[in-house]
């Protein structure tokens, strides 16, 4: 008998805007982990890189715990969330000072594996 498993993982605070994270993850639901690999690696967007960064330290942990074969992972969720926006401020003419926002992101990911 198959055994179906979930396991959810979430790296908070990456120094980027969630809509251009957001822009590549759409493209990796309901993917195998290979698939979405190959998706990242020649994706020509930078945020794909935090994304596989996720993903394969993601992939590692399941491996070391519980010993499965990596042709059964699926990609079963992605959720990007905005986080807090660092202040920044920038001088401008006249002593008056310009506000810059830099915004984060938190990444949560589900993958699915059958035993």
């Amino acid at each position: 008998m198959k055994k179906i498993y979930k396991s959810t993982f979430t790296i908070k605070f990456i120094k980027m805007s969630p809509y251009k994270i957001r822009r590549v993850a759409n493209q990796l639901r309901n993917c195998s982990y290979k698939q979405a690999l190959n998706i990242l690696e020649f994706s020509p967007y930078k945020a794909s890189f935090p994304l596989w960064k996720v993903l394969n330290s993601f992939v590692s942990n399941i491996l070391n715990q519980h010993k499965i074969n990596i042709n059964n992972l699926v990609i079963e969720q992605i959720f990007i969330n905005e986080g807090p926006k660092y202040k920044k401020f920038r001088i401008a003419s006249r002593g008056r000072i310009h506000k810059i926002l830099r915004s984060t992101s938190h990444i949560t990911m589900t993958l699915k594996y059958i035993i």
